[in-house]
């Protein structure tokens, strides 16, 4: 549902805040990647080469791409359990008054 996601949404953002990296189970976007033709100051060049052709790319196999979208579902079920697992221990540590700071290092 729609609540979901926002609630998936707001609970990763909420751990990027408190952690200061990304959310470690967020899956990479696996949406194909457009090049841009780059400018050259030399006329040798080809402008039909691959290189400054536009066009649009995939670094993974179909075998990959299929196999990602096939499980694309199962890999939601995770992130959900995940991120709903993570809420459950930040609201125990809030609960605690338990602080990032109680686990930092210590240089002494």
């Amino acid at each position: 549902t729609a609540a979901g996601k926002i609630l998936v949404l707001t609970e990763q953002k909420m751990m990027m805040a408190l952690s200061g990296a990304p959310f470690a189970c967020s899956a990479p976007s696996l949406r194909p990647i457009r090049i841009r033709p780059v400018a050259s100051k030399s006329s040798t060049q080809s402008l039909s080469s691959p290189l400054h052709h536009p066009r649009l790319f995939s670094p993974f196999v179909p075998e990959v791409e299929e196999a990602v979208a096939f499980l694309h579902s199962e890999f939601n079920d995770v992130d959900n359990l995940v991120a709903h697992n993570t809420s459950r221990v930040l609201k125990a540590f809030q609960n605690a008054r338990v602080g990032s700071h109680f686990f930092a290092g210590c240089t002494g």
